[in-house]
């Protein structure tokens, strides 16, 4: 892969394991199949200026650069592509912390508040309290799926001032409105029907008290009458985190129109089979920033990415691109 050069769309070098070129089987395989990377991570509690706190998981040593984990939906810290990417970064030469969304550390937050894929408030105190800490060290950021989400709309309003030498992003649903239609088509429902009941029931159910109270202060429905990720979003995402419906939080929280604003080096690596995400939401090279560089891979699924080695095993390819693309950008070299 040649070094990085911003405003343009390449053809990944990513090519499928062929017994797994499924976008299903790319999607799923990791999650039910693959065995869970044995890692010991140290778990730091951070208070918020909200009153409120977040978990991060630290696979660190401290004279290496720095790089920030962000998962997906209806997951967190404990997925096995974060922890299989932190195992694969210090192999090369990085530390890495994992930030945990509100309410997926395992214990409720204290506000009734989730995350979503505009939810960057909570990475940007975790990026001012690590160069807080580490002035002079090198820090960067990846995220996956709506973690991905994040990470873009925090790059495009830090502008300039960022504070990181480059980001990755993953399967990254660019347009919020059609990746929730994508989830409505097809075997994808049951992608959604999952999420669905991940984010209903373990997620809120461990917050119930709080989510009864704003339940009966709002008039929101019934988890029970909630049926899609639509849904969801309209009378739960939105209204509590003040949006005036779903669609305005697509729109205001879409990050496919903001891609020019970004000045961070960074890469986004996305699949155009992905049962998530229909393939319009793939941007023109117009749409990027002289700083942002999409890789695009025929196959690949939704966080898959699955490849064999040389010595024909499975091999999780991410692990691979994203410590070499931060080593490039680090070095400046090819």
């Amino acid at each position: 892969m040649k070094l990085f050069k911003g405003g343009t769309i390449v053809k990944s070098t990513f090519e499928a394991h062929p017994l797994l070129k499924n976008s299903h089987l790319q999607t799923l395989w990791p999650t039910l199949l693959r065995a869970s990377p044995k890692i010991k991570t140290i778990r730091e509690r951070l208070l918020t200026l909200d009153q409120d706190f977040i978990d991060i998981d630290w696979y660190e040593k401290e004279s290496l650069p720095l790089v920030i984990l962000i998962h997906g939906l209806a997951s967190s810290s404990k997925a096995k592509y974060i922890m299989g990417l932190q195992s694969a970064l210090a192999g090369k030469g990085f530390a890495s912390v994992a930030l945990n969304l509100r309410g997926c550390s395992g214990e409720p937050n204290i506000r009734v508040t989730g995350y979503h894929g505009g939810s960057s408030e909570d990475l940007n105190f975790l990026v001012a309290t690590l160069r807080y800490r580490f002035p002079n060290r090198p820090i960067a950021a990846i995220g996956y799926s709506l973690g991905a989400s994040i990470l873009l709309n925090w790059l495009s309003e830090s502008a300039g001032q960022s504070e990181l030498f480059a980001a990755i992003t993953v399967s990254a649903p660019l347009q919020l409105d059609k990746a929730t239609a994508r989830l409505q088509q097809g075997f994808s429902k049951i992608y959604e029907q999952y999420l669905l009941t991940f984010m209903k029931w373990q997620q809120y159910k461990k917050n119930i008290k709080l989510y009864k109270k704003f339940e009966q202060h709002e008039k929101l429905p019934s988890l029970w009458n909630i049926n899609t990720i639509f849904d969801f979003d309209e009378f739960i995402t939105a209204p509590i985190h003040g949006y005036k419906g779903a669609e305005h939080y697509y729109n205001v929280c879409s990050t496919r129109q903001k891609l020019k604003l970004i000045q961070t080096p960074t890469l986004i690596i996305h699949a155009k089979d992905d049962p998530f995400i229909p393939p319009e939401i793939i941007p023109d090279e117009m749409e990027l920033s002289n700083s942002v560089m999409m890789e695009l891979a025929e196959n690949g699924g939704h966080v898959g990415f699955i490849s064999k080695n040389k010595n024909n095993q499975l091999s999780y390819w991410i692990e691979t691109r994203a410590p070499y693309f931060l080593n490039q950008i680090l070095t400046n070299k090819d």
